[in-house]
């Protein structure tokens, strides 16, 4: 019988939440999510992922957390810094460039979902510079207004996002996005599964 591991998450913002927990859920490992931290943006999660870590070493719940590599170098780097010391009870896993990269490594179900072509979305996104732009870029091309209206901001304000750009990408999320078409054209998505079962299997022992 394989054994329930109560977790803690962290991530930058409420878009990485709904994409972390649907990626635990894909990997059938059974974690039970106590609560979600952070969602005030990287700097505050590189503030007090040390305290996250510190604090599951000490016998609180295990963490998973997650972070966009931005325009950092490489993953392992950014894990290096963020993470000086081995930690057992947190996993750090890194989307590159940024959590809309997975998104759009699903490029059927997100064309249907914006109502583009398919070839508007790039074949690669983790090589994209910007994913979110680039994601904003294909929006703008959308046939259905309201997908349109919600992701692309207006000329005239100074937002990088539209009004509603976080509830759209999550109803795509929840209802249409592939984690096993996504996983082979985001190598840090199927990354990130292997590591989850990895550290489920971890804990699980220590249990």
């Amino acid at each position: 019988m394989t054994e329930q591991v109560y977790i803690q998450l962290a991530v930058e913002g409420d878009l990485d939440e709904i994409v972390l927990r649907k990626v635990i859920r894909h990997s059938s490992c059974p974690f039970e999510i106590y609560v979600c931290h952070g969602k005030k943006g990287k700097g505050f999660l590189r503030k007090r992922i040390l305290q996250y870590a510190n604090a599951a070493e000490k016998g609180a719940k295990p963490f998973i957390v997650l972070t966009d590599l931005d325009m950092q170098e490489c993953a392992p780097l950014l894990v290096g810094e963020w993470l000086p010391s081995d930690y057992k009870r947190l996993l750090l896993r890194v989307a590159v460039r940024e959590v809309e990269a997975w998104l759009m490594a699903d490029r059927d179900n997100l064309a249907r979902f914006l109502g583009i072509t398919r070839s508007i979305i790039p074949q690669n996104p983790e090589d994209v510079e910007n994913p979110k732009q680039v994601l904003i870029n294909c929006a703008r091309r959308s046939r259905t207004r309201g997908i349109h209206d919600d992701i692309v901001p207006y000329p005239e304000t100074t937002s990088r996002i539209g009004k509603n750009y976080n509830g759209r990408l999550i109803e795509f999320v929840e209802g249409y996005w592939s984690i096993e078409d996504a996983r082979q054209k985001a190598p840090s998505l199927d990354r990130a599964l292997k590591s989850i079962h990895h550290f489920y299997d971890a804990l699980s022992k220590r249990c």
